[in-house]
């Protein structure tokens, strides 16, 4: 199932809040239980592609119920999408991204989360995870004693370890591929201020 993303502009440029996803509609048909028996009945079966497929339905509804908690802006991306279009599609491939922070969800402003390309189940929910984190973050850039060549390396690595905090809050217990690939993802942040700041 493709997700439909319906994106209204005014005349300024600002856009309106029109997002209407398949998994939406999934949300109402199936309820997370019967998806977990049909994954069962799939691994039992050894029909192992099929059980990814569902695995993978059950953590976006599971995504979309703690972005709705929270009140965030969430978005699936998709190949050949808005956001492939203007970025480019290797931009989305196992990539989470965030804007906003604690505060816009204590002023009750919609932070925002957009979810990328993936073909594990387990990633996109780590992915996700680690962008709640930011969310979650309560240390502010210039407001700490992280030296400035620090603070992108500190900030990824806090987001980590808020994120699967989080997880384990609803949970969720992340396995070794999930915590080697987000451990791979930090390692790209040593050396960031050097690449990005002083170059």
């Amino acid at each position: 199932m493709k997700d439909i993303y319906i994106k209204e502009f005014d005349c300024m440029g600002k856009q309106s809040d029109i997002i209407m996803t398949c998994d939406q509609k999934l949300l109402e048909i199936f309820d997370k239980e019967t998806l977990k028996r049909l994954l069962k009945t799939q691994i039992e079966n050894e029909k192992y592609e099929e059980a990814k497929v569902i695995k993978k339905y059950i953590n976006r509804l599971l995504i979309i119920e703690i972005s709705n908690l929270y009140d965030i802006k969430l978005y699936f991306v998709e190949k050949d999408d808005i956001y492939c279009e203007a970025n480019g599609e290797e931009s989305y491939i196992d990539q989470c991204y965030v804007a906003g922070g604690l505060n816009c969800i204590e002023k009750r402003c919609l932070p925002d989360i957009w979810v990328g390309i993936f073909e594990d189940p387990e990633l996109m929910l780590a992915g996700f995870f680690h962008e709640l984190g930011h969310l979650f973050d309560t240390v502010e850039y210039g407001k700490s004693d992280i030296p400035d060549e620090d603070w992108k390396y500190e900030n990824e690595k806090r987001a980590w370890k808020i994120g699967f905090e989080k997880a384990e809050e609803f949970g969720i217990e992340f396995g070794k591929k999930a915590k080697k690939w987000g451990d791979e993802k930090l390692k790209t942040y040593e050396g960031w201020y050097e690449r990005e700041v002083r170059t």
